[in-house]
């Protein structure tokens, strides 16, 4: 949920251009954050519960929570009372290896599908009683930066690049692309263009979240305040862009390659996009960040609502940490301060 964003199947745990409305949506109220119930991750000790950095988070229908590393590449896997199940740990660039996760799905039927950014490869995962199996290996001919299941089809998000080529591919078993779509983020208005030059790419780093409910895609990016939905076939749905945003300003190096980039220095501040996550009620969740020197804490977080039909923002709550996961009044956040942690909380 890396920074991540997830479409998520999660049951009972722990106790524009609009598309039809295939469920009733509940109110946003249901996702304000309340009483925290239990959180995963030391600062030292057992390994598999001192993360570097938390970039995903995923629930099964048996309240197991998988917690995917981007920094080491390991996979966790905590059962329903937080007691640690299994580890996967194997880094590397040899088969059945993995090598900086960038973003991950758990589909319908329990297989847990890893974007693997350093080997350019989709890895597929299964719980087995109490160890999580390799399953598959999907090569491609790109980075992959997020994926997400939609009935069965695989729609990968890319790593960007300097092109101007779609960001968002349906792949097939062999890794072959199907169709491509979502047109990159441009830079915005003529300093960011002189800033940017050549190199706007950064704009492009996001992550993408399938819902079943509705058939829906939705993508989230890191640094621009836009969120848009396709259907399963690429078309656009509706796109949003987030009242109240401060970008970060970005620049390219000497060599005019991306980016430096800082808080904006009028504000003090600046958000970025760390997770989008949709839920089975009708709602996008997205986590975005505030930081900089004036922030009223090192980091802060925020919880946006929206109408996944739509995309109309309908409430704002504030976290302790990036959303990565939603489920029968519970949200799943990670923070990586003061240490890499899970919080759950209950909601009101």
């Amino acid at each position: 949920m890396s920074p991540r964003r997830r479409s998520l199947a999660v049951p009972c745990l722990f106790g524009a251009i609009a598309s039809a409305v295939l469920v009733q949506p509940l109110t946003a109220q249901a996702w304000r954050p309340a009483d925290l119930q239990t959180t995963i991750g030391q600062l030292d000790g057992d390994h598999a519960e001192v993360f570097a950095r938390v970039r995903t988070i995923e629930v099964d229908g048996a309240g197991n929570v998988y917690v995917l590393d981007g920094q080491t590449s390991d996979i966790h896997v905590f059962n329903r009372n937080g007691s640690h199940v299994t580890s996967y740990r194997h880094s590397g660039k040899g088969p059945r290896e993995l090598l900086g996760i960038r973003g991950s799905d758990l589909d319908s039927e329990g297989i847990l599908h890893v974007a693997d950014a350093g080997n350019g490869r989709i890895s597929t995962f299964e719980l087995d009683g109490d160890s999580l199996a390799f399953k598959t290996v999907t090569t491609l001919r790109f980075r992959p930066e997020d994926v997400c299941v939609l009935g069965g089809r695989r729609y990968v998000l890319h790593q960007p690049g300097p092109s101007s080529e779609p960001t968002i591919s349906e792949i097939d078993g062999d890794g072959q692309v199907i169709r491509r779509f979502a047109s990159p983020e441009e830079p915005q208005g003529a300093r960011q263009r002189r800033e940017l030059g050549r190199a706007p790419h950064m704009l492009n780093w996001g992550y993408v979240a399938c819902d079943e409910a509705t058939r829906t895609i939705v993508k989230f990016n890191w640094l621009v305040p836009i969120v848009r939905a396709f259907g399963p076939e690429g078309e656009v749905r509706w796109q949003t862009t987030l009242d109240d945003y401060v970008p970060w300003q970005l620049w390219p190096n000497r060599r005019g390659q991306c980016c430096r980039y800082r808080p904006n220095p009028d504000e003090g501040f600046s958000h970025s996009g760390r997770a989008v996550v949709t839920d089975r009620n009708g709602h996008v969740l997205l986590g975005l960040q505030i930081e900089g020197p004036r922030s009223a804490e090192n980091r802060r977080h925020e919880l946006l609502v929206l109408d996944i039909s739509s995309g109309r923002v309908i409430d704002r709550y504030r976290t302790s940490g990036a959303v990565g996961a939603v489920g029968n009044g519970l949200i799943f956040t990670y923070a990586e301060d003061p240490f890499p942690q899970l919080r759950v909380f209950a909601t009101r």
